[in-house]
């Protein structure tokens, strides 16, 4: 849609310059012109001077020069009014010597130019115009004088007053058109500069304004609609415009093709125009700005070129937006070639030449915001990938970082239980003969390693992901029943039994979590206290088995209930009991992952472990 637009602008713009040809009516003939280098001749001299030069393309281009030229052209036309439009509306001193009809020989003066006052036109009206007045149909020989310290540029047409006010609105509305645009893509960045903040966006801004102001003081706009009626102030704009718009494409374009101070040639050639065109400016108010514009021009020219080539270098690499960069200077260098050609003196045209600047302008701003478009998106997506790199490496290495503590944590653990079971084992060793207490007392030390070793194993293969659930029918209160059969002190252990439910769910991981539950009870519950074990249904708020464990509370004292879950946390009393640190952790994991809940009651006067599991559960691996 966008290069359709695109399309579609360029399409009017080339109408709005090749229709007045279509409509002017009837042409001049004979244009021709005379150099006066020193300014001295008047119109009785040129009328009488035999050394005037064909224009045959209809137009001048005699370049920034100090000479005074003088046209000369006949108009051969029915009898009525006619109108001379002269072009383009920044020439400074224009006057028309048209024939008297009541002196044969001599001639009447009319003036007009850009150093009178704008109400001093016969219409108001961006340009120049005169009104000529035929009272018959005999051809009559014009003379205009050009005396303009911008380029001697003069492309003068001849309309029925109807004909022209239709081609100076379709002209005008088009132009205007043109500059709309330039303040849409300046405003467009303006905002992207507030976002960004950066030298690229603020390098384009900055050329975008220059060069809309540029255009619309070389169209007559400024003058007609600011209502500058100062010469000098009202040239102003468009002459430091001119100059800026170079300078500042200069330190854009070394940008956008990202050139640094390594490579030294192309860094100084664009930098050192750059500041050349600025220190330009200077030349206005010295009066040398007609001298200083062909250096400007012809090095803008050569630069456009290299612009051009450094295009193809990085359309050939395939970066982002080169293709729209390549499009951009393309159109750039051959509307301000035939711009600043024109301008020089070197060729002379028609309303094509005439607006190639406004033409390349709007081609190549629209080209450039595309390729700037297609560069910030791709550096928005690579700053992406490298944020979500960095994130990525983040949590690796906060991974390995939690992987290295846990490590450490385990480290510290076993080399703290082992050393109190190798303790039990060398002073059992030391003792000959053993008696049947320090066997047993042995037997515990060895039986507490093999349980840090396995519950250790047990957690880790857990955070590895490698429990996998294995749904079975299941009897809770037998494997209740087996559990507390089957631990080192089943004598204290007080069954509570109402209910016999039946669950689906994975029994062996279950046997783990309840197991854990009763084993801590019995260590740290208080000396030959009994531990209360009970399985009971509810069914409100929801309908789930509680499996509840209760001990009094023994030389480790209360675990704190904000950590008690924790991994390879024990309560500083605790560290007197062989134990791993992971088994509630363990089992508050495995619960989850059965769909239940493991909950520590505190406030009560023992320590209570609750299992909450959902009755008649299914669960799936």
């Amino acid at each position: 849609m966008i290069h359709r637009r695109f399309a579609l602008y360029l399409l009017l713009c080339l109408f709005a310059v090749l229709a007045p040809p279509l409509l002017a009516a009837p042409r001049l003939t004979d244009l021709a012109v005379l150099e006066d280098k020193a300014g001295k001749e008047d119109i009785q001299s040129v009328a009488a001077a035999t050394g005037f030069k064909s224009l045959p393309g209809g137009s001048l281009a005699a370049g920034y020069t100090h000479s005074v030229h003088w046209l000369r052209f006949t108009v051969a036309a029915p009898a009525g009014e006619w109108w001379l439009d002269i072009q383009p509306p920044y020439l400074d001193d224009l006057r028309l010597y048209e024939p008297d009809a009541a002196r044969p020989g001599a001639f009447v003066e009319r003036r007009a130019g850009f150093v009178l006052p704008f109400a001093a036109r016969e219409i108001d009206y961006r340009g120049f115009v005169f009104k000529l007045r035929h009272a018959d149909d005999a051809p009559r020989t014009y003379y205009l004088r050009l005396a303009t310290g911008s380029s001697s540029v003069i492309m003068p047409r001849l309309w029925a007053p109807e004909a022209f006010f239709a081609n100076s609105s379709l002209e005008t509305g088009l132009l205007m058109g043109v500059l709309a645009v330039l303040l849409t893509v300046a405003l467009f960045n303006i905002n992207n500069w507030f976002l960004r903040r950066d030298s690229l966006t603020l390098w384009f801004l900055a050329y975008l304004i220059s060069l809309t102001i540029n255009i619309a003081g070389t169209d007559g706009f400024i003058r007609q609609y600011l209502g500058l009626d100062w010469a000098a102030v009202s040239l102003l704009p468009i002459r430091i415009s001119a100059l800026g718009a170079i300078a500042f494409s200069y330190a854009f374009y070394r940008r956008l093709f990202m050139i640094e101070h390594s490579q030294r040639i192309l860094f100084w050639l664009y930098e050192g125009n750059f500041r050349l065109a600025l220190l330009a400016i200077a030349s206005i108010p010295l009066g040398y700005f007609t001298d200083t514009m062909p250096l400007i021009g012809a090095l803008a020219l050569l630069m456009s070129l290299v612009g051009t080539g450094m295009s193809i270098r990085l359309w050939r690499r395939k970066d982002a937006g080169a293709g729209l960069m390549l499009v951009a200077n393309l159109i750039s260098m051959t509307g301000f070639s035939l711009t600043l050609l024109n301008m020089i003196g070197v060729i002379a045209g028609g309303g094509v030449v005439l607006y190639s600047l406004q033409i390349a302008s709007l081609g190549s701003v629209i080209a450039l915001q595309l390729a700037l478009g297609s560069r910030y998106r791709t550096e928005r997506e690579e700053t992406l990938r490298a944020h979500e790199a960095v994130r990525v490496a983040e949590s690796k290495e906060q991974q390995e970082h939690a992987s290295s503590v846990r490590q450490g944590q385990l480290l510290s653990m076993l080399t703290h239980e082992l050393r109190n079971g190798l303790s039990v084992l060398r002073m059992a060793i030391n003792c000959q003969p053993m008696d049947p207490p320090i066997i047993e007392m042995a037997e515990r030390a060895i039986n507490g390693i093999s349980e840090v070793i396995e519950r250790s194993l047990q957690a880790e293969r857990l955070v590895d992901g490698e429990a996998q659930l294995e749904p079975l029918p299941c009897d809770l209160a037998g494997l209740v029943e087996a559990i507390a059969a089957d631990c080192q002190d089943p004598e204290r252990i007080r069954l509570d039994i109402a209910l016999r439910p039946t669950l689906t769910t994975d029994p062996r991981l279950l046997r783990v979590i309840i197991a854990n539950l009763i084993e801590n009870a019995l260590k740290y519950g208080a000396s030959a206290t009994p531990v209360q074990v009970s399985v009971a249904i509810e069914s409100a708020p929801s309908a789930a088995v509680v499996v509840t464990v209760a001990n009094t509370v023994g030389r480790a004292g209360r675990p704190d209930p904000a950590r008690v879950f924790e991994k390879y946390y024990r309560a500083p009393e605790a560290h007197g009991f062989t134990g791993s640190g992971v088994g509630l952790h363990l089992g508050a994991t495995l619960a989850r992952l059965l769909g239940g809940e493991l909950r520590y009651l505190a406030g009560t006067g023992a320590v209570v472990f609750q299992l909450r599991l959902q009755a008649f559960a299914s669960f799936a691996a």
